[in-house]
């Protein structure tokens, strides 16, 4: 696998790196590592969710020694003895599902089709091949569903950056077992295509163990997922390849019920639909474009990294040494989590611009979406979708304050050439009933304007769309530009045209009918 190109040069307080990244046909997606990094320094990135394979899992976190603080294997879900039992109440079941293709029209938690195209064009349904090879788990009793791995799909012509036609979907679901109803619940979706193309060399086939560590330290082990590679297999990385231009994909799925409320994602101009498919799952399709998002990634040194960079640095994930700058480290954040925090605190280092650039097709659910406003805390339907290109953004919903949704993101102003200007896509849509409910609005139409505003307070939007249909409000911005903009949405409602009424005048035995808005009497006519 093509990983990070790197060079680091030393001068006196300061490391440039040059980094590699997908731009032509057969080169591998833009990836990093902290491979290289010498000592007093460290990679800091913005790493994406679903930009890589995973594992279906069922975990346990005991809360009884002698497995205290790690966590224990339980392929068959909670049990009634031993270390996957829930007996005392404190332990916690996980579970994460990748879910398997419907093999029959009945079949529940599943990928029920995936469409391809270009934008603008009628979508052709892609010919499913098979499942990559890997763990597995059988449904289970109480509702755990069964648990597969990532499927491989043929979308003749759509032919990426690769030049194949093969594509990973990987749609993975958390669960939990409710103790007070006896039941598993869902509580997280992520869905992701990803194109690839099949390499060889020393990988391994993804399978989680509950074994010792080489200090003795007993845990799960044996992840082998890499970064770069949407599958392994024995022998083979499905290296992460680059969409083609103005891609576009429909993923259905039947989902279940209990996965309600918003999502985000890393996708373009969206349209999702959802209906009731049995008493437990719904149909969710989402049909929408691939998305360019600029990548954040720089060399970071001990001697110019603030105390608050250091904190930044301290709450993350981390591949390498635990210690901070301690050299070939790599320390990260979701572009959701601090990520925002993560560009302002560390612009400069990245000289303002983007180590690469990758497009991305993949949605999530939208953890604790919806709590700052009563109109989005509907949790029995999925409420609305918000999307960007930015590479970070705000961890929640946009947040109606003064009449205005708003929703900050952030990014770095260049691209990584140092010359061109990063441009950004945002999209919104929600149920019109919520916007209703957030203006109090009869349901006459709606019209908005979106603006994007710098911290300098000038406007950087170059395109907006909004538009109603079939119950949902779409809004989006397209092309602004960088570091820090709010977007703002202002939605209007014209005031419904005032009624004519009729009255009848009399003056003597004669009368006369008005009709009118607030009619009146003529002149010697008097209301009767």
């Amino acid at each position: 696998m093509k990983k990070l190109i790197q060079r680091t040069i030393a001068t006196s307080a300061s490391f440039a790196l040059v980094f590699g990244f997908a731009t032509a046909a057969h080169a591998d997606a833009w990836v990093v590592t902290g491979d290289g990094t010498p000592d007093g320094t460290m990679m800091a990135s913005i790493s994406e969710v679903n930009e890589y394979g995973s594992v279906s899992s069922r975990q346990v976190i005991p809360s009884q020694p002698p497995h205290r603080g790690d966590l224990g294997l339980c392929p068959e879900g909670v049990t009634a003895e031993g270390i996957c039992s829930l007996k005392d109440g404190q332990s916690m079941f996980l579970a994460s599902q990748i879910l398997p293709v419907c093999s029959s029209d009945a079949q529940e938690d599943c990928v029920e089709s995936l469409k391809f195209g270009t934008e603008g064009s009628e979508l052709n349904s892609a010919t499913y091949v098979r499942n990559v090879k890997g763990q597995t788990y059988p449904a289970g009793d109480l509702g755990l569903y069964a648990g597969s791995t990532g499927s491989i799909w043929d979308a003749p012509g759509l032919t990426h950056a690769g030049g194949a036609t093969k594509y990973v979907v990987q749609v993975k679901t958390e669960m939990t077992f409710d103790p007070g109803t006896s039941r598993y619940k869902a509580f997280e979706l992520m869905a992701s295509v990803l194109p690839f193309k099949d390499k060889s060399g020393n990988y391994k086939s993804s399978k989680l163990v509950f074994t010792k560590d080489q200090s003795g330290r007993e845990g799960i082990f044996g992840w082998e997922m890499v970064a770069g590679c949407a599958y392994t297999e024995d022998g083979v990385c499905g290296a992460v390849q680059e969409f083609a231009e103005n891609s576009r994909f429909q993923l259905s799925l039947r989902i279940s019920n209990d996965i309600t409320g918003w999502f985000r994602g890393r996708i373009q101009d969206p349209n999702v639909t959802i209906e009731k498919f049995s008493s437990s799952n719904n149909r969710i399709v989402m049909a929408a474009s691939a998305v360019k998002v600029p990548r954040f990634a720089t060399v970071v040194t001990k001697e110019t990294t603030s105390a608050r960079g250091v904190a930044l640095l301290s709450d993350s994930s981390r591949s390498g040494a635990a210690e901070l700058f301690k050299g070939n480290t790599l320390r990260n954040v979701a572009p959701h989590y601090n990520g925002i925090d993560w560009i302002d605190e560390f612009r400069t280092a990245a000289k303002d611009t983007a180590a690469g650039v990758s497009t991305l097709w993949n949605f999530s659910t939208l953890a604790g979406g919806g709590e700052n406003n009563s109109c989005f805390a509907d949790k029995s339907r999925v409420v609305g979708v918000v999307t960007t290109s930015a590479t970070a953004m705000e961890p929640a919903t946009p947040e109606f304050k003064n009449g205005l949704l708003t929703y900050k993101v952030a990014g770095l102003h260049y691209a990584p050439d140092g010359k061109t200007l990063n441009e950004g896509s945002y999209d919104l849509v929600m149920r019109s009933d919520v916007a209703r409910c957030l203006y109090g609005f009869s349901k006459a139409p709606i019209s908005a304007t979106v603006s994007v505003v710098g911290e300098g307070g000038e406007n950087k939007v170059a395109t907006t769309v909004v538009s109603e249909k079939n119950g949902w409000l779409k809004l989006a911005a397209y092309g602004f530009t960088f570091s820090s903009p709010t977007i703002s949405v202002k939605l209007s409602q014209a005031s419904a045209p005032a009624k004519k009424t009729t009255i009848t005048c009399a003056k003597g035995k004669l009368t006369k009918k008005v009709t009118a808005v607030g009619p009146k009497c003529p002149a010697g006519y008097k209301k009767k």
